[in-house]
């Protein structure tokens, strides 16, 4: 039963965020950019290949359609080589001046400022919303642990831990705050949660090694629309000290939303029992190392031996968040046996590209227990409300905290739109709030419908 119900559970989950799938390439307006003339990418045939053999069909496709989209970028170029150049910088490791062998450097400097940092607060919602909602739900989550965790955890569905990458950021006024004692050489810290199927759903921003903990880091994050109150996330002994201030900030979680390794209280030893408890729930933590391993096999940027020259915070966090999206995406794809249809392959063709005339969008555009009987009582609390959970329908799940708001709010503008036109979604902003605070909301919260219809006609759907 239960397989039946996780199999349903990942088809809803496609059928609202993998409609990608059937696009066919968007026709695209040239732009500014437009150059009579295309000039050749030197060694183009490398770079597919090479983008290929990391990601495969589908991951490309939809980077290329869906991420990268029909902006304007600049150079004489294809517009799906230019796609192509950025994930090959991405997954290579290469710095700027080494893609001067494929375009000259100012060039390809030019087209990473254009897609990374130019529109950065829209690229980075983007990826947001993608890792949080295309491969994961609270409800799937939950039957994927119920079936698949050892006997102790079955109520843990999501991990939480600090990914440290080596890099040297250029700005810095003080080199020695970046000093990792795990990699023994500088580099920025990111908090970064999987779930139980070891898909990335969410990051926080980076910051120094040295002044910062992955206590610390976690305390300050803001966990609403990311951790539900029928979630349960497993954390290092690092973390344990830190719960406290962590539920202080995030008042819709509990003590029972977080599981640790059991601490030896002072001139006191563990028991049996609890030296097993620990044992058994180290190996099962360890998961999230392994994603971290298949992140640097991936992208050799972030493989912790690459050192990255930073001169740019934002890029450096859209970067591990677009490898991050691309590597869940490749497994997804793998675990799910999903098949290239023929045109999720045409960007291998010579001298394909885009088709041209007008723009079209996409769906994205568009203090704490320390005994077994402490733990067995939290695991008691999570999994009853796990339980109440999986008794609502399909319609009552949701991965987004409703929490006592105002009755309206002013829309400034929409930025984008998912979801086929019976179910479709817009992504607004918000007067007087900044990007972070962007949100998915359905035709009917729209107190009219004018700004929907003139945002419609603006990308002619």
């Amino acid at each position: 039963m239960l397989p039946a119900e996780i199999s349903d559970e990942f088809m809803a989950l496609m059928a609202m965020y993998w409609t990608f799938l059937s696009l066919h390439w968007p026709i695209r307006d040239p732009g500014k950019y437009h150059r009579s003339a295309i000039k050749p990418v030197n060694y183009i045939g490398e770079v597919k290949s090479f983008v290929l053999d990391r990601l495969g069909y589908i991951p490309v496709f939809f980077f290329l359609v869906v991420v990268f989209g029909c902006g304007d970028y600049p150079g004489p170029y294809r517009h799906v080589d230019k796609g192509l150049l950025i994930l090959y910088h991405l997954l290579s490791g290469c710095s700027i001046a080494e893609m001067g062998r494929f375009i000259p450097r100012s060039s390809f400097y030019a087209l990473y400022w254009a897609f990374y940092l130019k529109n950065s607060g829209i690229l980075g919602s983007k990826l947001d919303d993608c890792l949080l909602n295309m491969f994961s739900s609270t409800k799937a989550r939950v039957l994927c642990a119920m079936v698949n965790n050892p006997e102790r955890f079955k109520h843990v569905t999501m991990f939480i831990d600090g990914h440290d990458t080596r890099a040297s950021y250029l700005n810095a006024k003080d080199h020695g705050m970046f000093y990792s004692y795990k990699l023994k050489k500088s580099g920025f810290r990111t908090q970064v949660c999987i779930d139980i199927n070891g898909m990335v759903l969410f990051l926080s921003r980076s910051a120094p090694c040295r002044d910062n903990n992955d206590g610390t880091m976690l305390s300050q994050m803001d966990l609403r629309n990311r951790v539900s109150p029928t979630d349960c996330v497993g954390l290092d002994g690092g973390y344990t000290l830190f719960i406290t201030s962590i539920l202080a900030g995030n008042e819709h979680l509990a003590k029972h939303n977080f599981v640790h390794p059991i601490r030896r209280t002072r001139n006191g030893d563990l028991s049996s029992d609890e030296l097993k408890y620990n044992e058994v729930f180290g190996s099962f933590r360890s998961k999230i190392e392994a994603v971290f391993g298949e992140l640097g096999h991936l992208c050799n940027r972030f493989d912790g031996k690459s050192v990255i020259k930073v001169g740019d915070m934002d890029g450096f966090e859209l970067q591990l968040k677009l490898a991050c999206l691309l590597l869940n995406m490749k497994r997804f794809v793998s675990l799910g046996q999903v098949s290239p249809q023929p045109h999720h392959t045409s960007w291998v063709q010579q001298d394909f590209d885009f088709p041209g005339t007008a723009p079209i969008s996409s769906f994205v555009d568009d203090t704490v227990g320390i005994s077994i009987a402490a733990k067995n009582h939290d695991r008691e609390i999570i999994e009853e409300l796990q339980r109440s959970l999986l008794s609502l329908s399909m319609d009552d799940d949701t991965n987004v905290l409703k929490v006592d708001q105002p009755d309206e709010y002013e829309v400034e503008s929409i930025i984008a739109h998912r979801g086929p036109k019976r179910r479709r979604e817009y992504l607004v902003k918000w007067v007087g709030y900044d990007s972070e605070h962007n949100q998915w909301c359905t035709k009917d919260k729209f107190c009219g419908t004018a700004m929907i219809d003139e945002y419609e006609r603006s990308i002619g759907v």
